[in-house]
């Protein structure tokens, strides 16, 4: 089975650049600038992470991201990553992936929002230049942001948008920021034609996921793993209605508790009850994860078939917020191996 998942095309929808840098990047990094972490080794650098994710709330986990954010406040260092990001996906064989980041975490030193989306699409196109992988960006809102700041992330996104900037998602703290408290932005990026996915159900509870689909016109929900145990099945009647696609993190839902074990990952009832859905990494530094391990997770804890795999990566790409052009280039690349291997 790990030969088989090495080698299968993989889909990446949900990947955070600042969750998914490499640990010797932040810590050379770290040592070019002054900073207030007084980490001076990668063990101590590690120590840090775990420290933060072992307290198994998903405020915990964010604390990592004030690490990472601060080192990408330049536009080479931003450059850089993207251009690793990309090229660490490769290395698994993703051969698309939508990588997100919320652009106004980038300016604390000087840096234009606009400069850093130039940065981190120069980086994301050396890479595909050079790599066998196609990338999009999907331009986060930190769910603290005014409604001022939002409608600019969201101006942001519509005027960059089909310049490698793909979608808009709103990101954070859950908890206390329904989706619903944009909806005016989310009015303003449908009716310029932006597809959306939303954070909703992680640690929220369901009424998240119902009010992103409903009234926020999500086309995807990041993690929606909260629809699986309900008692009110209209949350997943929705997601089936609305074709709505959910974006799984096994490893990140098991680091921030919002799942106590891999044994009782809603994963597993969402594939029985037909839900659309791919599986993702989240945030593959913080987590110690890649979209490999995932695919390997569901396999040996959850007993997905070679055919499942498959068929996730299809309905992945499907719902990516690609061109009609790289839907089918992806989609031929994965029938073609499907055709080779013939997964069971």
């Amino acid at each position: 089975m790990n030969e088989f998942i090495r080698q299968l095309p993989k889909i990446e929808l949900h990947d955070h650049l600042d969750g998914g840098l490499r640990t010797q990047t932040v810590f050379e990094l770290l040592q070019e600038k002054k900073n207030n972490f007084k980490i001076k080794s990668l063990e101590e650098l590690s120590q840090y992470i775990e420290g933060n994710i072992s307290k198994g709330s998903l405020a915990d986990y964010l604390k990592n991201f004030e690490l990472t954010t601060a080192v990408m406040q330049s536009y080479n260092n931003l450059k850089r990553i993207a251009y690793e990001s990309a090229e660490d996906l490769h290395n698994e064989n993703v051969v698309y992936a939508e990588i997100r980041f919320a652009p106004e975490l980038h300016t604390r030193e000087g840096l234009t929002l606009q400069e850093v989306i130039n940065a981190v699409r120069e980086g994301l196109i050396q890479a595909e230049e050079k790599l066998q992988i196609k990338t999009n960006i999907i331009i986060c809102l930190i769910r603290e942001a005014s409604q001022e700041e939002a409608k600019e992330i969201a101006q942001l996104c519509i005027d960059n948008f089909g310049d490698k900037v793909c979608g808009f998602d709103i990101a954070g703290k859950e908890n206390g920021n329904p989706p619903e408290k944009y909806i005016q932005i989310f009015r303003m990026l449908k009716s310029n034609n932006i597809p959306v996915t939303i954070h909703a159900g992680e640690e929220s509870d369901y009424s998240y996921i119902n009010a992103a689909i409903l009234d926020c016109k999500a086309k995807r929900i990041g993690h929606g793993i909260k629809s699986a145990n309900v008692p009110d099945k209209l949350c997943l009647d929705i997601i089936k209605q609305h074709e709505i696609h959910l974006e799984v993190c096994i490893s990140s839902n098991i680091q921030t508790k919002v799942v106590e074990s891999v044994e009782l990952h809603p994963a597993k009832i969402l594939k029985k009850k037909g839900i659309n859905f791919s599986l993702c990494s989240d945030n593959r530094l913080m987590s110690k994860t890649n979209i490999s391990q995932e695919l390997k997770i569901a396999s040996k804890e959850l007993k997905f078939s070679k055919k499942d795999l498959v068929q996730m990566q299809k309905l992945a790409i499907k719902n990516s917020f690609a061109t009609d052009e790289i839907k089918k280039e992806i989609l031929e690349k994965i029938e073609n191996f499907e055709k080779i291997n013939r997964p069971q």
